[in-house]
């Protein structure tokens, strides 16, 4: 939608442009007046003044009817799609003022906007307007010509001169030899054209022009039908301000709905989403010990009073009640240099939380729902075969299950967590490069279903979907598709998976394996998601994406 606005943007300028160059151009204005010299020397002025002027008008209005196409696509495919993406409606202005910090920050700076954007569009458009008059192609043939011996370099006074001896004659502005035949045999064609082929000839490009304008037309209308089709679905929607990206999000137990999400930048907010509030607060104090945290990861264990974040070496534990940091951090005691958590999972029922960093893995225990305590007996997991672990997360009875970065899934029973045992399958999903992979580019790695053994595992090449059965694990797994990451129902076989490319959700019941049930696509990002969390109850479901915005999804039906 966006590129028709665009291109309908532009034709109006350049429409602008060659208006102005047709109405400069101007006949002489007395046939008396009419002579092959005054001719070209009117073609020359007329060129050069319209070609200039058309050029200035291209440089005053292309940057703005290229910004006008770029909003108007925006704002016509959130019309057609009930305001997908970002911002949330009716904030119109939000969006134009980015559409216009995009657009002007793709030149780095002032003076490469007015080259790139002002200066160089009219420059071009001045160029190829000229060429399109006759006078400067007739410069260019005269100088060829005359390089190659094949005119005299003085073209106007040798035909003047074989006017005088009268072997040319004049016709208002043109020299013509004076024989009829003598011309029809020099432009290989009869002087007067058959007027029937003519009219035939204007009739078929009537057609044409009817035929082009009707498949535009029917194309538009599908475009459109296609377009409709795709209406945002959410019931409560976010948009960070400046349209950053949400890398996470999570909901807080105990407080209606309340939502926590980080920015890109390591910020942490907290959005009352059920409450329809265009604003979110800030976690103050975002440096603990004079340390720097990280919101890209984080998690709520139970009672939602307490929120983790990721910080250099371990995680810290903000107090919401109190709005301050309660001393506790989560950090290795055996292992060396800088850890940073990109990674955490709760299992809230058993009290257990878990971090990750590349090839280091930690448990802790929540001595309840208000305080933490280490277990004391666990070993911190590490993987001592490359690559690292891409992914971890807790099975119902408290079990950590892990993935590595060949495909090799591990399992760490509770409650001590002493050993790492190798579950009974092995997944090619990361049979990549090493330069493809990334732990962050395919969201979570692995999640575990808390109502039964389901587990999905995201990967480079796609997702699967793995059940334990009576006799173990199954040897074959359901393939998810093109899928970055994805949650699942914390009290039913429900499993929400985000497409690797857009913004859509799909949700699977996974009650039928090992062939489960497509349920419902949510719609409403128009960019990748990156995190998504169900409520505690099961009947909400957020998703937080790079389109800047948290939604929030009734799942209640499903």
């Amino acid at each position: 939608m966006e590129a028709v606005t665009v291109s309908t943007a532009l034709a109006v300028v350049v429409g602008l442009a060659l208006a102005a160059h047709n109405w400069l151009d101007a006949p002489p204005l007395r046939a008396t007046q009419v002579s092959p010299m005054n001719s070209l020397a009117q073609d020359r002025r007329s060129a050069l003044v319209s070609a200039l002027v058309a050029g200035l008008v291209v440089s005053l209005t292309g940057l703005l009817g290229w910004y006008v196409g770029v909003v108007s696509g925006d704002l016509v495919l959130r019309l057609l799609t009930d305001w997908t993406g970002w911002p949330r409606r009716p904030e119109a202005g939000m969006l134009a003022a980015d559409r216009w910090d995009t657009l002007t920050g793709l030149f780095g700076n002032w003076r490469s906007a007015v080259g790139c954007a002002v200066l160089l569009p009219g420059m071009f458009f001045t160029l190829l307007v000229l060429m399109g008059r006759a006078w400067p192609r007739f410069v260019v043939a005269r100088v060829y010509l005359a390089a190659r011996g094949r005119l005299p370099w003085r073209l106007m006074a040798f035909l003047a001169d074989a006017r005088r001896r009268e072997l040319l004659r004049q016709s208002g502005g043109v020299y013509q030899f004076r024989h009829i035949r003598l011309q029809e045999t020099l432009a290989g064609e009869p002087a007067y054209a058959d007027e029937q082929q003519a009219r035939v000839s204007a009739r078929r490009a009537v057609r044409r022009r009817v035929v082009l304008a009707a498949g535009v037309g029917v194309v538009l209308a599908v475009s459109a039908g296609i377009v409709s089709r795709r209406r945002d679905e959410s019931k409560f929607v976010f948009a960070e301000p400046e349209g950053r990206e949400i890398w996470a999000v999570a909901f807080r137990p105990g407080r209606d709905h309340e939502v926590a999400f980080g920015l890109e930048d390591g910020s942490a907010w907290l959005w009352k989403g059920r409450s329809e509030t265009r604003s979110a607060r800030r976690v103050r104090g975002i440096t603990f010990d004079g340390s720097a945290l990280s919101a890209t990861a984080l998690a709520f264990p139970a009672g939602g009073r307490y929120l983790v974040l990721s910080s250099p070496g371990g995680a810290a534990v903000r107090d919401l009640r109190y709005d301050r940091w309660t001393g506790t951090k989560f950090e290795p005691d055996r292992i060396g240099g800088s850890l940073w958590f990109s990674r955490m999972v709760v299992h809230r029922a058993k009290g257990y939380l878990a971090f990750q960093d590349s090839g280091w893995v930690g448990v802790w225990k929540t001595a309840g729902a208000e305080t933490y305590s280490s277990i004391p007996e666990s070993e911190s997991l590490r993987s001592f075969d490359d690559p690292p672990f891409v992914g971890l997360d807790f099975l119902p009875d408290g079990s950590l299950v892990l993935v590595d970065g060949k495909g090799r899934t591990w399992q760490s029973p509770a409650p001590d967590f002493r050993s790492k045992e190798p579950l009974l399958f092995t997944t090619d999903l990361w049979n990549v490069s090493d330069d493809y992979y990334t732990d962050n580019d395919f969201g979570e790695g692995v999640v575990a279903s808390r109502h039964d053994y389901c587990l999905a595992l995201f990967g480079p090449k796609g997702g699967e979907l793995w059940r334990r059965g009576r006799t173990g694990w199954g040897h074959r797994p359901w393939q998810l598709g093109q899928v970055r990451t994805g949650v699942f129902h914390p009290r039913r076989p429900l499993l929400a998976v985000a497409a690797l490319y857009g913004g859509d959700v799909q949700l699977w019941h996974t009650d039928e394996m090992p062939d489960p049930r497509k349920g419902r696509v949510l719609t409403g990002h128009n960019d990748a998601v990156l995190s998504m969390d169900f409520s505690p109850d099961g009947e909400w479901l957020a998703t937080a994406g790079a389109d800047g915005t948290v939604r929030i999804w009734d799942v209640s039906g499903e």
